[in-house]
């Protein structure tokens, strides 16, 4: 099974704490909000293939977490999100036949990843929290972990076996296209 897990981007930025740092910095050093860095650990302890996620950016869209960046201030609730341009991405990262998307954030993220993976089985087991609850539920990752196995007993019975002959619970196998240089939107 073809998975990908979306991490959402975050307002506190490595710039907030290093402002003489370079003006482009790898997305995945970038972010320090804490749903965010939760939601890295979380992927990197499940996760086995590599990339082991993208991250979902207001202005950026999707991005490989070693995607150079430059600091910003958009949000999904700034700005609405550009359908076109995320569908665009997918096809250029050769995503389209990703079968199952984990989105670690809230329903912001769910909804333009539900918009934008079409044919894709989307898990959002944080939705519907509180980003407190959120937070609190990737302190304990076996919690969220067995409601993303949970999910895919449902979804995917063929694969229903999965969930139970995993290492530490989990086997991913998914393997995402290598990207020579992501270029950013202006």
């Amino acid at each position: 099974m073809k998975e990908l897990y979306i991490l959402p981007c975050s307002k506190t930025k490595i710039w907030d704490t290093n402002s003489r740092l370079e003006p482009l910095q790898p997305s995945g050093d970038v972010y320090k909000g804490q749903l965010h860095l939760k939601g890295k650990s979380f992927v990197k302890f499940y996760q086995t293939s590599d990339p082991a996620y993208l991250i979902l950016s207001a202005k950026y869209g999707f991005i490989y977490p070693e995607t150079k960046i430059e600091n910003y201030n958009e949000t999904f609730k700034s700005k609405k999100p550009d359908l076109k341009f995320l569908g665009d991405q997918i096809r250029k990262y050769c995503l389209y036949d990703t079968e199952l998307v984990i989105v670690l954030g809230g329903s912001v993220y769910a909804n333009v990843v539900r918009r934008v993976f079409k044919n894709s089985k989307i898990c959002v087991p944080l939705q519907f929290m509180p980003i407190g609850m959120m937070l609190f539920a990737l302190n304990n990752p076996t919690s969220v972990k067995q409601k993303i196995d949970d999910f895919i007993w449902n979804e995917f019975p063929e694969n229903g076996n999965l969930a139970t002959n995993l290492v530490d619970g989990c086997k991913h196998v998914s393997a995402l296209p290598s990207l020579e240089k992501q270029e950013s939107r202006g």
